[in-house]
């Protein structure tokens, strides 16, 4: 009970402050009643006119999401061996990531393809992914790959694998035949 009394003294002490500031009329504040409408006036402006849409129009320039420009994009390019394949093709490809801002390998988190395929496995390698593509038996057009990293960040790979039609003689095996040092 003992502690009750200075937290319901305080209590009272604060409102009869707020009674007191309302109570004594316009030369306190800029309204006569806090809790009503103080007519064209700002309440926290005596002297300027209340324009609720020049508010909008300051508010909407302070955003912080439209102020700010995107940064750089990041300087990351993707290639995979083979890059293209035919309709209905399984293969194993190898991804390789090269540019000024590529971080290593072992930071790759996540792997994604866009398109009429589908990333059956990965597996991440010190100096390449190797990963298990099937594509669709129906599959026209490109694939793109999305690249998640351990520190958050994502990249883009554009048209990273080509589809092209059943028997057009682009069959993703063809891809690894023949000397490599050539």
């Amino acid at each position: 009970m003992r502690i009750m009394l200075p937290l319901l003294s305080l209590g009272f002490a604060l409102s009869l402050g707020a009674c007191e500031y309302y109570e004594c009329g316009p030369d306190c504040g800029p309204c006569d009643d806090p809790w009503g409408d103080c007519g064209d006036k700002d309440p926290w402006d005596d002297d300027k006119p209340r324009d609720d849409e020049a508010d909008a129009d300051v508010d909407a320039d302070t955003d912080s999401d439209t102020d700010s420009e995107d940064p750089p994009a990041a300087d990351i390019q993707f290639s995979l061996t083979p890059d293209e394949a035919e309709q209905g093709d399984v293969f194993i490809g190898s991804l390789s990531m090269s540019g000024e801002d590529s971080p290593g390998y072992a930071a790759i988190t996540d792997l994604d393809l866009y398109g009429d395929v589908t990333l059956l496995a990965a597996d991440v390698r010190s100096y390449e992914v190797l990963i298990s593509v099937a594509v669709d038996a129906d599959g026209e057009g490109a694939a793109d790959l999305l690249v998640e990293f351990d520190n958050g960040d994502a990249a883009w790979g554009t048209a990273v694998l080509e589809i092209w039609p059943d028997g057009s003689g682009h069959e993703a095996g063809d891809a690894g035949e023949g000397d490599p040092c050539e």
